[in-house]
């Protein structure tokens, strides 16, 4: 066989590609299991695209030109998992093939896993292989429920029972062909990213390889590994297809896995808040003297609802004035949540123009959020100014002169 070409026909074709799956016999032996989509490179979907054995048309046909050799028999047969109806065209292409002592079979292995918890960082294994074989490419389909980077992790691969892996690679990406996380769809003969949902990082992403000048050859075993290295805490999902020639018995340790023939869908996680808060991005800025001001939407740093006011770029002596409203009269211990990192200068807090303690050197080398307690204090309902004066930073910070704020809590004092 030379050629394999299909089109689906389905009220829902995102799922239909996923729960229709390809199933090769070769010689009496299975070697293919695995979900349309992610046979032909597309992944979660049917995406247009074009490598240099595999494509999907603008017409939703997906194809291929990848060998697939037998001595006596072969027998192709897909099948609908699924609970809706799928209406299927195939086209098929033969040409004359020697069996000798080098020919190999053409294998494809599937697995998906959801919800994989990002926060803890390991290897996750893409295929074991057992006998000798030549590995040729995969297709990686990841459902990321945040805009933050998910690709950090390094593939190691491992043959003919190595202990350390003879390849250790340096980011998903850069196996994929490309860096810095790019959210664009895009295409070449070896590497394509045919599905990239953003906004930034957020959604479905589908990374796919073709290793034909590159080919793995190994003779006793092989085993991929994906490192899964996220930059924000979440639950991920991800679905591979490996490609693999191997010589008669050789095996796969992965077995079909009908159960996890689903699609994921990107579901933003709700952002950690705490109870009470007075948001410093929803505050009011009532003066800047100097720098610029934003509002700083980075999940990775668990602000209380993702975000943070930020100010930045100021010079000694400037001050941001913002304002707050207390519900009711009372006696207060006021709390600011405030961030810290190697660019935030030295910042003396004022409470309606009085100051709060000596100044606070917010310099720290990574990121981070640290609640200071800033004193008792009898408050009128209403109006109240909570103000930062920049005055220096430490000899080893950046002199960027930063400043954020999380959040101000007001903790009503007993009578």
């Amino acid at each position: 066989m030379r050629l394999l070409s299909i089109q689906l026909q389905a009220d829902d074709l995102a799922l239909a590609a996923r729960q229709t799956v390809l199933i090769g016999v070769f010689d009496d032996q299975q070697t293919i299991w695995c979900p349309v989509g992610d046979f032909f490179g597309s992944g979660v979907g049917v995406n247009p695209f074009q490598d240099w054995w595999r494509g999907v048309s603008e017409i939703g046909t997906m194809g291929c030109y990848w060998p697939m050799p037998f001595e006596k028999s072969c027998s192709l047969k897909l099948a609908n998992l699924g609970k809706q109806p799928v209406t299927v065209g195939t086209t098929v292409g033969s040409a004359p093939w020697k069996w000798d002592d080098r020919s190999m079979h053409l294998h494809a292995d599937w697995r998906q896993e959801y919800p994989i918890d990002s926060a803890v960082k390991r290897d996750w294994n893409y295929v074991t292989v057992n006998g000798r074989g030549a590995y040729v490419g995969d297709t990686l389909s990841v459902v990321n429920p945040v805009r933050a980077w998910w690709g950090e992790g390094d593939e190691k691969i491992y043959f003919d029972d190595q202990p350390f892996p003879s390849h250790f690679g340096t980011g998903t990406e850069d196996y994929y062909g490309y860096a810095w996380c790019t959210a664009q769809r895009f295409d070449s003969p070896f590497h394509a990213q045919p599905r990239a949902d953003g906004p930034g990082n957020f959604g479905h992403v589908t990374n796919s390889r073709v290793r034909m000048l590159d080919a793995i050859p190994f003779t006793k075993n092989f085993r991929f590994d994906m490192e899964v290295w996220h930059w924000h805490p979440c639950e991920v999902a991800y679905a591979v297809a490996t490609h693999w020639y191997g010589r008669p018995g050789a095996k796969s340790l992965r077995q079909p896995d009908p159960e996890q023939l689903v699609v994921v869908e990107a579901v933003p996680p709700k952002p950690p808040k705490v109870e009470g808060a007075i948001e410093g991005e929803k505050m009011e800025i009532v003066e800047k003297t100097g720098g610029v001001t934003e509002i700083q939407d980075v999940p990775q740093f668990r602000w209380s609802e993702n975000r943070q006011i930020w100010w930045r770029d100021a010079e000694p002596g400037d001050t941001l004035t913002l304002a707050f409203k207390a519900e009711q009269k009372g006696s207060y211990l006021l709390k600011a949540a405030l961030t810290k990192a190697i660019d935030y200068g030295i910042v003396q807090l004022s409470l309606d123009g009085k100051s709060l303690g000596e100044p606070l050197d917010l310099i720290n080398d990574g990121v981070i959020t640290k609640v200071y307690e800033l004193g008792t204090h009898d408050l009128e309902a209403g109006r109240h100014t909570f103000s930062a004066k920049i005055t220096g930073s430490n000899p080893k910070a950046v002199k960027r002169h930063m400043f954020g704020v999380d959040y101000l809590l007001l903790e009503p004092l007993n009578d």
